[in-house]
Formats: C-alpha cells, structure tokens, sequence
C-alpha cells in the first residue's frame, strides 16, 4: 500500500500542472500601474487594440507559478498579444507547445471590435508600427502608450517575447524562422534628448533590442533552424535582422518553447534601458507588439511587473547625520554604509533653513564597502538654532544633497570671555588681554563709529591659557573705535578712544 500511495503521489506531482493564470478586465491604467517600479510616474495612459470587445481583451495581467515561472524567468507582469490573451495558457499544460495552434485566435479584421492593422477591412495606418514592420503590412498589433518622468536619468524594465511562429514539429508543423513572416516586438521611447534616427514619431528610438543591437523579432532569436514557411525562407533574412545569426545554432537570447505557454518558443528574459534621459522632464513610451505580413500565429510579450523603473543610485550610502552642541561649537558627525569615487564632503550653514553658505569640507574615502565615519566641528555657529545641510561631490563634479538638520547652539552661550583692554585713551598701541579654557579659534576687528573694519587680525587658532594682544593703532585718525573678537564663545564689544 505504501508503494501504491507513494507512486500514484509521485505521477500525480509530476502531471500537476505548471501555472500560468492570466487575467482580464484591468484597465490600461492598472496594467501599467502594476509595471512602475521606483523612480517613475506615469500619466495619459491609452491602449490601442481589441480591448473587452465580446469578452476579447489583447493586453492582461499574467501570474506564473512552479515551472512555467522558472523557464519563463518572470513570477507576474502585463502581457500584450496580437491575438486573445486567454489563449496564451496551455491546456493540459503538461502537454509541449505544438499540440495545437495558436492562430488569427478570433480576431478578423472587423472594424468594431478597434482592431489595429494595416491590411485587411478597416486598415488604420500608424507610423510607428510601419517603421517597426519594416517592408510588410503589419496586423492585429496591440499598443499600451504613456507619458512618464524619471528621478534618473536612466530607465530599464525586463520582459519576454514568444511567438507561435516559431518551429514547430509534430501534426502542425510550421516553422516561420528567416521567413519575411517576421513578427516584432517593440518599445519606442520618444522626448529630451532622443535622437532615434529610424522614422519614429517624434525621432524616436527602438530600445527593445539585443545585445548586439538588433531588434527582437523571430528572425533575430531563434533557434537557427530556416523555416519552410512564410515567403522563401532563407538563412539570409536571419543573418539582416541579426548579423550574428548563425544556421543551425540557437541565438544566446532564445530560450525555446516552455510547457504551460502556447507559443512555439520565447526569448530568455531581456531588459530594455536607456540612460542619457534629463531627470525629471516628460518622455513618451509605446509598448507595441505586432504580427507581420499576416494575422496568423499570433506573437505576445511578457512585461515583468515593477521592472520599468529609474533607481537613483547614489554614490554614497548615508547611514546618519547628526549634531551637538559642545565647549568647541557644533560637532557635525556622519556615518556611510558604502561609497564609491567619493572625493569629498561639503558641509554648509544657514540661520534660516533656506540660505546656505558653505563653511568647510571633509575628504572622501573613494571607494569602500566599510562603515566609514565623519567629524566637522563649527567653531563660529549663531547663538541660536543652526542649519546644516551635507552635501557629497564625485570626482566628475556631481553633487548629491542629503538631508538637512538642526543643532541648538544654546550652549555656547552659558561660555564667556572677558577682555581687558588698555590704555584708554590710547595713542599708538592698545593690549587686549584675556585666558582661555581651551584652544580655540579666534578672530578680531576694529571699527570706527560709523561701522567701517579699519583693521583685521583674521582667524588663527590660540592656545589654551593666558594670552596678550598687541594692536597698533598709530595710523588711526583721532575718534572713537571699537573691539569685537570673533569665536564660539559670547564676548562684548569693547569701546576706546584714539588721541
């Protein structure tokens, strides 16, 4: 009885099915939503397509779970189909791809039901798409558009492309490989700074390619078996959609069919990105996905869920910035986690909280994957609260800001320094006398009774103890002057009289 049970568990593991669920009904605005990862808002979602017309949607949500999202290497997404996405599922799903076909899958060209092609009743022609099929009429595509804006100034999501049109043994043998049956995937980015130079709206550019460069489209990933189908196949129509096609090898991107998906063969997972974008402008995208030369044996694509997405990768991981009021002034201090070509810090005070002046800075330690600690002392705050704002520069001169806090410099003023000041009335040289707890740095001016500095004795840093100032003031008209020092510690202002 054991044996019995373990081997009837054993067969019912090994035909439980691998899932792919997908689902309809979400709007565009939901499944592009779903696809947002960090750095990126959307907006002016459209979709061009069947979309719910008798129950026919071309875009839906997709879950894959056991070893259907282990060969096709995305767990959940957005899928878009130039046929029925309800069709894109494999029943049974422990039955290979090729047991049936994937074909025209209920779209036939009426002109009610927003069906996007080129040929056929109700052709609608869109440039995008001629430029993305090239030569040939292009039929049944499926378009998912927006607007967006990076906080980077780069952009990236992941996918997979599968088609029908693949090669196919068994009762239905096709095979449309380096066919001019050459059905594409596309994703056509348009805005600041993008020079496409292919005649897309707007100059825009195809960023769904290989790693090579060249376009994803069954010519291009395959598994370097010529077709028999679809308009004289020959290896030459593979090697010009991929100079690196070779006859008789799989492409490195061509994963091949999966159990649980109906289409003949996909791509491995492959990322789309483009960097150069300007940070924070607006920039269009469109998600297309088409057939060519025909509507037959449709073609999808799989868009993993959070993978379009700008990340802002500092060059600094900042753990904690604080501050605290001491007998020397503010001691600024900070930790990071990492850094890489980190030349330096630039510490900056204000007594608003929005005007800043730069007051000192700290090397960087290049590059490290240590904690990494930082001292700054502010030997010259205010008397009151104090602003401070880190910022961190790289060594091509880009800047990142981190955040900004506030220190009481309350403390300082509980600290006092007298001075002794003669003679007075005084006619060539007047001593200043004063001791101090600690080293400290000071500075001192003299001005005259309208407020003008005739005399400066700048910042140097005075040893703890007694300590003797010696001014001449010989050169200074007859008037009224007055002494002021400049330090963390409160000090009056002290008058004399120049004979």
């Amino acid at each position: 009885m054991r044996f019995i049970y373990l081997s009837s568990l054993f067969l019912l593991l090994k035909l439980s099915p691998a899932q792919l669920v997908v689902s309809n009904g979400a709007s565009p605005s939901t499944l592009v939503n779903s696809l947002i990862g960090s750095g990126v808002t959307v907006s002016n979602i459209t979709f061009q397509g069947v979309f719910n017309s008798g129950g026919v949607y071309q875009a839906g949500s997709f879950t894959a779970s056991g070893t259907v999202a282990t060969n096709l290497g995305i767990t959940s997404g957005v899928v878009l189909c130039t046929g029925k996405t309800s069709d894109i599922v494999l029943t049974p799903t422990t039955t290979a791809p090729g047991a049936s076909n994937f074909s025209s899958s209920g779209l036939s060209s009426t002109c009610s039901n927003g069906e996007v092609r080129q040929g056929g009743s109700c052709p609608i022609y869109i440039n995008d798409l001629d430029e993305l099929a090239g030569t040939v009429n292009y039929y049944n595509a499926a378009i998912l558009e927006f607007d967006f804006v990076a906080a980077n100034t780069n952009i990236s999501f992941r996918y997979v492309f599968g088609s029908e049109e693949y090669d196919q043994t068994g009762s239905f043998a096709i095979n449309y490989n380096c066919s001019s049956y050459n059905d594409k995937f596309g994703f056509i980015l348009s805005g600041p700074g993008i020079s496409g130079g292919q005649g897309y709206t707007n100059n825009g550019k195809n960023i769904a390619r290989l790693s090579n460069g060249s376009e994803v489209s069954i010519n291009s990933v395959n598994n370097g078996v010529v077709g028999s189908n679809g308009g004289s196949p020959s290896a030459a129509k593979c090697t010009a959609a991929n100079s690196s096609w070779l006859n008789g090898s799989a492409t490195a991107e061509f994963n091949g069919p999966i159990y649980g998906i109906q289409f003949n063969g996909n791509t491995k997972v492959l990322t789309a990105s483009q960097s150069g974008l300007t940070a924070g402008s607006t920039y269009h995208i469109k998600l297309i996905i088409t057939d060519a030369n025909d509507g037959a044996y449709d073609s999808g694509v799989f868009i993993e869920a959070g993978s379009f997405s700008s990340p802002i990768t500092l060059p600094v991981t900042l753990i904690d910035f604080k501050g605290k009021c001491d007998n020397h002034g503010i001691q600024l201090n900070w930790f990071t986690a990492s850094e890489k070509d980190n030349q330096r810090f630039v510490i900056e005070r204000s007594e608003d909280g929005i005007n800043f002046k730069r007051i000192g800075e700290i090397p960087g330690s290049v590059s490290t994957n240590y904690i990494q600690q930082y001292f700054f002392y502010d030997q010259s705050p205010s008397s009151a609260l104090n602003y401070y704002r880190l910022k961190q520069q790289d060594f091509n001169g880009e800047l990142t800001v981190f955040k900004i806090i506030s220190v009481d410099a309350s403390c300082l003023s509980q600290q006092k320094l007298e001075f002794s000041l003669y003679p007075n009335p005084v006619n060539q040289n007047i001593f200043i006398d004063f001791n101090l707890d600690d080293d400290t740095d000071m500075s001192f001016e003299v001005s005259n009774s309208m407020g003008q500095i005739v005399k400066t004795i700048f910042n140097k840093r005075y040893e703890e103890g007694f300590q003797n100032l010696n001014i001449d003031v010989s050169d200074l008209c007859s008037g009224v002057y007055y002494f002021k020092s400049y330090s963390n510690i409160k000090t009056k202002v002290l008058k004399f009289v120049k004979l």
